[in-house]
């Protein structure tokens, strides 16, 4: 009796391993989506503006627009931007040619553009900043943005509510499938989808005489979380 007792034991221990090893059941779960916009009250704007000059001959039309920036520059100091936030950052010279008699190459003129990038951390001067740049010179408006300079703050509100969104969103589909919610199991951020959506203004290029009041509206601050949670084993009560 002792031996097979002991025969006994020894097939379990031997077998325990094996127990072990076997896969555990499947984890029901649901797996959802939320998203927030938070709209916030737009405090700088970045402003790209061009100045083009058409001469025949090269010096004079760099001349010009040497002039026509600096007179740009001067404009925009006076209205109390900060020197700092004033760049030239970009310079283009092209020929224009053109054929005669179908032998001849002539020169037509040189076209010399300049860009002037301004960061304007006053929101309250933009008409003003962007009519005394095209009195004083600029030929274009290139771009303009509407950013905010407290992202990180808006940014973590719109995932708070992204987050709250989803449980919500899971929550009503427990709710539905009569089943209860267990644990988190994880939680994702979408950077890719997240982020921030300025509000833009302004076509390549646009003739400074087609220019109408811009108003800085909001800028769009966006997150997208993906939530999975548990189903727990114990179903709700139909």
């Amino acid at each position: 009796m002792r031996t097979s007792i002991a025969s006994l034991a020894s097939g379990l221990l031997l077998s325990s391993p094996t127990w072990a090893q076997m896969p555990a059941p499947p984890t029901r779960s649901i797996a959802v989506s939320g998203q927030a916009e938070v709209r916030v009250t737009p405090s700088i704007v970045n402003l790209v503006l061009g100045v083009e000059t058409l001469r025949r001959s090269l010096p004079a039309a760099k001349a010009e627009n040497d002039r026509r920036v600096e007179a740009v520059v001067k404009s925009l100091q006076g209205l109390g931007v900060d020197p700092k936030d004033i760049q030239t950052d970009y310079i283009h010279v092209e020929p224009d040619y053109f054929t005669r008699d179908d032998t001849i190459t002539v020169l037509r003129r040189y076209t010399v553009r300049k860009t002037v990038a301004v960061t304007l951390r006053d929101v309250t001067k933009f008409e003003r900043v962007l009519g005394g740049a095209l009195q004083s010179g600029a030929t274009h408006v290139l771009n303009v943005q509407f950013l905010t300079d407290d992202l990180r703050k808006h940014r973590d509100d719109a995932r708070a509510r992204a987050i709250v969104a989803a449980r919500e969103k899971a929550e009503a589909l427990a709710t539905a499938m009569r089943v209860k919610l267990g644990p988190v199991r994880s939680l994702v951020e979408q950077q890719d989808l997240g982020g921030v959506r300025p509000l833009t203004r302004g076509v390549a290029m646009q003739e400074a005489a087609s220019f109408t009041p811009v108003e800085p509206g909001t800028v769009d601050v966006r997150a997208r979380v993906v939530l999975t949670m548990e189903i727990a084993d114990t179903a709700q009560a139909p």
